[in-house]
């Protein structure tokens, strides 16, 4: 077998990964950070490539999930030959490691990515000092009007 194309599909897929890393840090907190992206990409793609090795160097494990897919196949009432049987058999167990992987994709770009700096934190805390001195500042202004006369 030819190393290259599992390692093309490695980075090809490393690439999607740090894509979508980038656009679940975009929509969980409105920030970007390419390296821990992509450092969170590579460590996501990790197990569906270990899992492509092995069943193209495991003839036994192909075999269960080709014997798995016939089995789906058989149902469906189609009939293919056995290399689009492998051909879907190791898409499927590709697929079904990159699923597993993706929830901690998702935890791991919150804690990578998503995690305020020192300036975020500053600024948040005095924004809510700002807002904290206006409500006792209103909450003062409405005791002095409502202040009955004695």
């Amino acid at each position: 077998m030819n190393l290259l194309i599992p390692f093309a599909i490695f980075f090809g897929m490393a690439v999607a990964a740090t894509i979508l890393s980038i656009i679940m840090s975009t929509v969980q907190c409105n920030k970007q950070d390419i390296y821990m992206s992509a450092y969170v990409g590579f460590r996501w793609v990790t197990l569906p490539t270990v899992v492509l090795l092995a069943l193209q160097f495991s003839p036994w494990l192909m075999s269960e999930f080709t014997t798995g897919i016939s089995f789906f196949v058989g149902k469906i009432g189609l009939s293919t030959d056995e290399q689009s049987l492998r051909t879907m058999a190791l898409s499927y167990a590709m697929m079904l490691a990159a699923l597993v992987v993706t929830s901690s994709m998702l935890n791991n770009t919150d804690v990578e990515v998503c995690k305020p700096s020192v300036d975020e934190l500053k600024a948040f805390q005095d924004e809510l000092m700002a807002k904290l001195k206006k409500k006792e500042a209103d909450k003062k202004h409405d005791e002095d009007v409502i202040k009955p006369d004695s």
